[in-house]
């Protein structure tokens, strides 16, 4: 249970789907109300948003083994 609780507030991105497990865990004393529920699709959004920056491989030294 402790689990997919965590599941359900750490790891959904979606409010709907968090609203979903915890109403698989505590049944119908949850509402079917997402819009009460904060989920991470903010971050996610912001991520996905920011532009890829491109940099160059490091320089790696020649090295000797033995």
């Amino acid at each position: 249970m402790h689990e997919q609780l965590d599941d359900a507030i750490n790891h959904c991105y979606l409010s709907e789907i968090a609203v979903d497990h915890l109403k698989a865990i505590f049944g119908e004393r949850i509402p079917n109300r997402p819009d009460l529920v904060k989920a991470h699709a903010a971050a996610a959004a912001a991520v996905v948003a920011a532009p890829a920056i491109i940099s160059p491989a490091p320089s790696v030294g020649r090295s000797t083994s033995g």
